[in-house]
């Protein structure tokens, strides 16, 4: 989350950029941004507006060190999951784009790790957990269940750019876990359910996220592209505002059930391929 907060931060004044990242990480993340900059943040303040006094000089101070962070990492994480569609680059992993993108020095990543302390995993460490297991017993188990014991390092950083950089290599080794930028609104997001999903989850307008308001596009767009399915909706809406308008009218309502199972059976037939979408269409228009 901190990488994808800080992809999507908005970083143009300080009110934004509280809002979109340092609310959730606090400014002492900038303490080593800049190895030349003198950085005073003090634990204790009087009030709140010394406290915002202080962290806005900060963050002005900082910001085009930010910026360009930010845009570095952008710049990066396109290229390792592709998100400029490149045909060239389908067949890679994004393991081996990532290092690619190292090697050939294609930005200024190389340099982000620089600021990062790694207290290294071994398979020693693993005694408390499995060390009763006989010596066999282990081996067994690793080789009937095809299984790898899982290490993780331990990365410490006070850098923003370091931790960025380690969490950015970490998630490049994962396959089932690709950064992607959504359809919608722009913002980089990883896939909760499906590795091809093109909207995020981020709520946006009346607490829907973006990928129940692009399901909702994406039907809407559909009955514009289909003129049967677009019929069909206008002439279900005006006919059922009759129904609602004249309640009493008992065979209003048995028609417009019957209609309504009629129209649905000639939508399932089209798109089952027995009917063409001019059939449906004519058969609308024709029992409206």
């Amino acid at each position: 989350m901190l990488l994808l907060r800080f992809l999507n931060a908005d970083l143009s004044n300080f009110e934004t950029a509280n809002k979109t990242f340092f609310y959730a990480y606090g400014f002492e993340i900038l303490r080593d941004l800049d190895k030349n900059y003198k950085f005073e943040l003090k634990q204790n303040y009087s009030s709140n507006e010394e406290y915002l006094k202080q962290a806005t000089k900060i963050f002005e101070d900082l910001k085009e060190n930010l910026l360009d962070l930010q845009q570095e990492l952008i710049n990066a994480v396109t290229y390792i999951y592709n998100l400029d569609n490149n045909k060239d680059l389908e067949k890679y992993t994004y393991s081996e784009r990532f290092a690619v993108y190292l090697i050939k020095r294609m930005g200024k990543l190389y340099t982000y790790y620089k600021n990062d302390f790694i207290m290294r995993d071994s398979y020693s460490r693993k005694y408390q957990e499995i060390g009763s297991h006989s010596e066999y017993d282990l081996l067994e188990t690793l080789q009937n269940k095809n299984q790898v014991l899982s290490m993780s390092d331990t990365h410490k950083s006070n850098d923003l750019s370091s931790i960025c950089y380690a969490i950015l290599e970490e998630l490049s080794k994962t396959p089932n876990y690709p950064i992607k930028k959504c359809q919608n609104c722009g913002m980089y997001f990883v896939p909760t359910s499906k590795v091809d999903e093109i909207y995020c989850d981020y709520p946006k307008e009346n607490s829907k996220t973006c990928r129940e308001l692009g399901a909702f596009q994406s039907y809407t767009e559909r009955l514009k592209q289909n003129k049967a399915m677009g019929e069909y909706r206008r002439t279900y809406q005006q006919k059922f505002m009759q129904v609602r308008k004249d309640k009493e009218n008992k065979k209003l309502a048995k028609n417009f059930e019957a209609w309504k199972k009629q129209a649905k059976d000639k939508i399932n037939d089209m798109k089952k391929g027995k009917l063409t979408e001019n059939e449906v269409y004519e058969w609308i228009i024709k029992n409206k």
